[in-house]
């Protein structure tokens, strides 16, 4: 276990490093088991994942995102995000009707794992993942963390730390104690006054331009989502 620090909050937070040698359900089922008995009232009161990466390299639409109105289509998509939870299976209808067949398979990708597919009688299957576990209106309204981005500027940093794709165990072990020595000397530092880093001004224009549009959306399902298709980026 090692004390880490969030650029978002003052409070102390603990880190688990892990190394996994596989991606699958059954690697991370082990890792959670090792977790709760280590410590047994550990409750996790959410969890970040990051899915749209993965949807769009599966499906190949790297390249395409250069293509200006492709990309902003496809943010629209990923907009559903920050729609209220009662209103994205509509927003969702009126969007897949708006898109033409070149957005069919990442439709039917988001419609199977995040929306449900309309059964004949016109209900919905349950999907992989239930609106509520991945909408992040109500996060961003209350001002929640809502990215890892925290997360994956620290794999920059270690990455820089390293210098090295493939160091041996030991190198590892050694890098992250000096990681650890770094984190303590944040928090020996924090205790004693100094301001912890802020975000960058443009992001927190970005911050308070996408809750302005939460927090007085447009009447039309489409705009608002067009409009929030201008905040996000892929």
């Amino acid at each position: 276990m090692s004390r880490g620090l969030l650029n978002i909050a003052l409070d102390l937070c603990y880190l688990v490093y892990s190394l996994l040698s596989r991606k699958n359900s059954d690697t991370y089922q082990r890792l959670i088991n090792e977790i709760v008995e280590f410590a047994p009232c550990w409750f996790a009161a959410s969890i970040l994942l990051d899915f749209e990466k993965a949807c769009i390299n599966t499906l190949g639409y790297q390249n395409r995102f250069q293509d200006v109105k492709f990309a902003h289509n496809i943010n629209k998509i990923a907009g559903l995000a920050f729609i209220p939870p009662c209103d994205v299976l509509h927003a969702y209808s009126r969007l897949a009707l708006d898109l033409d067949d070149d957005y069919q398979d990442i439709l039917n990708y988001f419609e199977d794992t995040y929306i449900g597919r309309l059964r004949p009688n016109n209900t919905r299957r349950q999907p992989t993942f239930s609106i509520e576990f991945w909408n992040m209106h109500t996060r961003t309204t209350q001002l929640s963390t809502r990215t890892n981005n925290s997360v994956e500027a620290w794999h920059r940093r270690i990455g820089y730390v390293f210098q090295c794709a493939h160091p041996t165990l030991w190198s590892f072990l050694q890098k992250l104690i000096h990681e650890e020595h770094a984190a303590h000397a944040d928090v020996v530092h924090i205790n004693s006054g100094e301001a912890p880093k802020h975000k960058s001004k443009t992001n927190e224009r970005f911050e308070r331009r996408l809750l302005n549009l939460l927090l007085h959306p447009h009447d039309d399902i489409l705009m608002q989502l067009n409009n929030i298709a201008h905040k996000i980026c892929l």
